[in-house]
């Protein structure tokens, strides 16, 4: 878009302190072989010779670490630079985190968490050996299902955060398989503690307990850690959420039959489910509309008073999906993406932006200011507003004036219509990339098919062995649900009160409720094994059985072989599964009072708010399956259907509480939900389109590192800062303040001024670009924590920072560089600066 004024404007004083660039390269941590070992990798992955003597391979490998003792694992020599400098996967999510209570940091390679001690502030300096490897086993679903990114290597992590889970952080993971766990932060800690006490040395095989376990169906990607209400969320590409509500009380009926319903099971209300009583461990399945699609981000949106409400999630055709958790039968919100032509992508022109990241910002979560200046960063007279239309149900102000005028940016906006014609010519060559494939699947293909679709129009590349790319996306609809027979063989037929449906986990009730997967769905098994309902009558696991089928190498063929060679009758499963339980990884069993209390000894259960359902969730290997691969359903209850006044108040004070920021490739978005009918009266919504362009990273030199690397996925909020933190596997950070006039006031042109966000900097800035990342390659994980120091540290373990407070952030690069920043906020601005 052309510029109002070739006079870039004077951007308004920055409140926003952000130190001095630490860089820690490969080579300071590892040696001088690193940079080597690291270019081979590189080279071997691109299909080139590698330069040195020894051939590369990956460490840590899952394999080696799942089948321990493997032929080609001890023909490896042990002092080798590639078992010093881990290997790095690609196209994923986040991949670092930092501790919020303790000096911690943690790196996903492949399939394992390594642990470190940072030495030092405000270096932060990561040292060579983790004090700390973490390697979850693959559950017994996830050998079944599989990966989807990279098939010959499945249990590979996609994203890791940490968060507070009530008064305890933990650390929690998702996998390519589907695969969920979670660990206590405060474990590993004591864990690493210990080992250095009675050794001087850290010892990988010294693991901390894994308290959740559990697996999503699909490969996940999505993650999101609940305080108050002790909940954990979890995206995947079944196109849904499935939140997992830990038991937090026991049960009001302490009844025998434990396979039956209790209360606790049943609802109170019309809408208005009992299951946050908590009294069993819930799977709460939360589905979008028909037209839905690959989920890489979510977040919580809370009620008035704080408890979890609703889940909000970024589909990535760039539509908000706001969806209830506990109620019943409720509609969907959503946020249609925004059409306008700047929103075109950078990388796969002429494509629009997708969408990669949400977040939900209360009221609270905005700076008060007093001038549009202070709100935006620039004067009424140099922004340009988009009426509504082109998608977008509200004015937009276009802040690139602002981009432009931030001093030291190492990406300033280009002019529009230079893009389209500089890199299309490039575009198809990077196309096949496994990273869209693997998660936009063939939600692309339509921008892409037809008269352009040749691919001998491309440039030439280097040579380069492309990996084998991944199957499209299941061709099941993810809209469509099979009705046809849900409520004939259902326990309890009361869905049409409003009152949840019960369905048990009998055969023949999930055999309706879930029928068979298509073709191309169906569990690898042995051919022996295809009769399914011969297989379900004779299998039978004891409590530490299962868990060592589960722990065990074994192949899902032959671990369900070995099942079937162990008959014990019906009444002695279900006796054994209720005892299972008690055991099992999704029960917290925590003594102290400020964690989460003993459930009882119950089943776990599935509970489906888009249609009031609920199900007993199987425990038998094939049953348990068979549910996690059903038939993917939609959310088709419309507002019409349900015409609830107090339904109608609460969604008019969601609205008013709440505003989303939306992030795609390289554009970022606040969007409100209020409708007003008249336009002078809507809310000007924010759009700061190319705040982190791809430019030179389409060179031919770097390209191929760089394919599908430009989404703005990384999205922090630290409130204590009244600061959002946004990153790009480009390498790029954007630092951003959420602010609001103290009163609305209305626009010369149309709508009225009142939310706004300010962009503050963006980093690496462009003179810390040039001096501490040499070698341009994407960024493997964005961390962001308060900084430990012993010295001036205040509060309890949920509140240890610094004071002034100041958070430290690592930007980790796939060639191991590690930038390190503090930023705090000036204390003479007082509240308007931190809350």
């Amino acid at each position: 878009m052309d510029r109002p004024s070739k006079k870039s404007p004077t951007p308004s004083p920055r409140t926003l302190s952000v130190g001095r660039c630490y860089t820690q390269t490969a080579t300071a941590r590892f040696g001088n072989e690193a940079k080597g070992a690291i270019r081979d990798r590189e080279r071997t992955s691109l299909g080139m010779e590698p330069e040195g003597l020894e051939s590369p391979f990956a460490w840590p490998s899952t394999q080696q670490t799942f089948l321990p003792g493997l032929e080609e694992d001890r023909r490896r020599p042990k002092d080798s630079i590639y078992r010093l400098v881990p290997s790095m996967q690609n196209y994923r999510n986040n991949l670092t985190a930092l501790s919020q209570a303790h000096n911690l940091y943690f790196v996903a390679y492949q399939g394992h968490i390594f642990a470190y001690t940072p030495r030092s502030i405000p270096k932060q300096t990561i040292p060579r050996d983790p004090d700390l490897q973490i390697y979850p086993r693959p559950s017994k679903e996830a050998l079944s299902i599989g990966g989807y990114i990279d098939p010959d290597t499945p249990h590979v992590i996609n994203h890791i955060i940490t968060g507070y889970l009530g008064r305890e952080e933990i650390l929690v993971a998702c996998y390519d398989d589907g695969d969920v766990v979670a660990y206590y932060v405060k474990e590993i800690a004591d864990s690493i503690s210990r080992t250095k006490r009675s050794t001087g040395k850290t010892h990988a095989h010294r693991q901390p307990r894994c308290f959740f376990h559990e697996n999503v169906g699909h490969t996940a990607w999505g993650l999101a850690i609940h305080r108050k209400s002790r909940l954990i969320a979890v995206s995947s590409n079944r196109y849904e959420v499935t939140v997992f509500a830990f038991a937090l009380t026991t049960c009001q009926k302490n009844s025998k039959r434990i396979r039956e319903f209790c209360d606790c099971c049943q609802s109170s209300g019309n809408t208005q489910s009992s299951i946050p009583r908590r009294a069993r461990n819930w799977r709460i399945v939360v589905a979008f509309r028909a037209e839905a699609s690959n989920i890489p981000n979510i977040c919580f949106a809370d009620s008035e008073d704080g408890q979890a409400e609703k889940i909000c999630a970024v589909d990535i055709n760039g539509v908000i999906w706001v969806a209830d958790i506990w109620r019943i039968s409720q509609p969907v919100v959503q946020i249609p993406p925004s059409k306008h032509l700047i929103l075109q992508s950078e990388e796969f022109w002429p494509a629009p932006s997708r969408g990669w990241g949400v977040l939900a910002l209360s009221e609270e979560s905005f700076v008060p200011v007093n001038t549009l200046e202070e709100m935006l960063g620039l004067p009424e007279e140099a922004l340009s507003i988009f009426q509504p239309g082109s998608g977008c149900s509200q004015p937009m102000v276009n802040v690139a004036e602002c981009l432009a005028a931030i001093p030291d940016n190492p990406c300033p906006p280009p002019m529009l219509g230079a893009r389209a014609g500089q890199f299309f010519p490039n575009v198809l060559n990077m196309f096949h990339n496994q990273s869209l494939q693997s998660l936009v699947g063939d939600a692309i293909a339509p921008n892409f098919v037809g008269e352009h679709s040749d691919e001998s129009e491309a440039e030439p590349e280097e040579p380069e062995n492309d990996i084998d790319e991944p199957d499209e996306l299941d061709d099941e609809d993810s809209g469509e649900m099979d009705q046809e027979t849900e409520a004939e063989d259902a326990q309890q037929d009361i869905a049409v009160q409003g009152v949840p449906e019960i369905v048990t986990a009998d055969h023949g009730g999930s055999a309706v409720l879930f029928p068979h997967p298509p073709a191309g769905l169906q569990f690898h098994q042995d051919q022996a094994l295809h009769d399914i309902d011969e297989i379900l009558g004779q299998l039978a696991y004891a409590v530490q059985e299962f868990q060592e089928a589960i722990s065990s190498p074994d192949t899902p063929e032959t671990a369900l072989a070995q099942a079937k060679d162990s008959p014990v009758d019906q009444d002695t499963v279900m006796s054994m599964d209720d005892r299972q339980k008690s055991s099992n990884v999704t029960t917290l069993r925590r003594r102290s009072h400020n964690r989460l209390s003993t459930p009882p000894i119950r089943l776990d259960m599935a509970f489906f708010p888009h249609s009031g359902m609920i199900q007993v969730i199987p425990r038998h290997p094939i049953q348990l399956l068979e549910f996690l691969r059903r038939k993917i359903e939609s959310n088709d209850n419309k507002e019409d259907d349900n015409k609830d006044p107090a339904a109608e108040d609460r969604l008019k004070r969601f609205t008013k509480r709440y505003h989303f920021i939306r992030t795609l490739e390289k554009d970022l978005e606040l969007r409100s939900l209020r409708e007003e009918h008249d336009t002078r009266s809507k809310e000007i919504g924010v759009l700061c389109p190319d705040a982190v362009t791809f430019s030179w990273f389409q060179e031919r030199s770097i390209r191929p590192y760089f394919r599908a690397t430009s989404r703005l996925s990384m999205v922090f909020h630290i409130p204590e800062l009244s600061l959002v933190v946004v990153g790009s596997p480009t390498g790029r950070v954007l630092c951003v303040t959420p602010t609001k006039l103290r009163s609305p006031v209305a626009s010369k042109t149309s709508g009225m001024w009142h939310h706004g966000l300010r962009v503050e900097c963006i980093l690496p800035r462009s003179s810390e670009e040039e001096a501490c990342r040499p070698v341009l390659r994407p960024l493997h994980g964005l961390a962001v924590g308060p900084v430990q120091d012993d010295d001036r540290m205040y509060g309890d373990r949920t509140n240890r920072a610094t004071a002034p407070k100041r958070y430290r952030l690592m930007l980790h690069y796939r060639n191991h560089d590690i930038l390190t920043y503090e930023v705090t906020r000036k204390e003479q601005t007082g509240r308007l600066c931190i809350f």
